[in-house]
C-alpha cells in the first residue's frame, strides 16, 4: 500500500515538474503531428515516444512515425542515455525540416526539456 502511495506521489511530482518546464506546450503524440505537420509548424509541443540518440538518427518515434530532434554536439553527448528509452521532449516543431536525408515527419528544435 505504501508503495502505491509513494508511486502516486512521485508520478504527480514528475507531472508538476514537466508542467513547469513545458508550460503552454501542446501535448501531442508523434502520430498526431506526423499526420498534420503543417498544423503544428512553429508551435511549442510536448511529444511522448521512443528516443533514438545515435549517429545520424536523433529522433522521437512511435511504431509508425518519427520526428527529427535538432541537437548540437554538446546536447547529443548529454542525452545519449535516452537512446532506446521512452519519454517526452519539449521544443518547437518545424514541418519544413525533415531531418537527415529527409526521412522524418518534421523536426523539433529549441529543445527545452527531455525526460524519461
Amino acid at each position: 500500500m505504501l508503495s502505491l502511495i509513494t508511486s502516486s506521489v512521485i508520478s504527480q511530482t514528475v507531472e508538476q515538474s514537466i508542467g513547469r518546464e513545458c508550460k503552454n506546450f501542446h501535448s501531442k503524440t508523434v502520430d498526431e503531428i506526423a499526420t498534420a505537420p503543417k498544423r503544428y509548424h512553429g508551435k511549442r509541443i510536448r511529444v511522448y515516444g521512443w528516443f533514438s540518440v545515435e549517429f545520424e538518427n536523433y529522433s522521437v518515434s512511435s511504431e509508425k512515425n518519427s520526428i527529427w530532434l535538432v541537437m548540437d554536439e554538446d546536447n547529443i553527448d548529454k542525452r545519449k542515455g535516452f537512446n532506446g528509452k521512452k519519454g517526452y521532449v519539449c521544443g518547437i516543431f518545424d514541418s519544413t525540416n525533415t531531418g537527415h536525408l529527409g526521412l522524418w515527419s518534421g523536426a523539433i528544435h529549441s529543445i527545452s526539456r527531455m525526460g524519461k
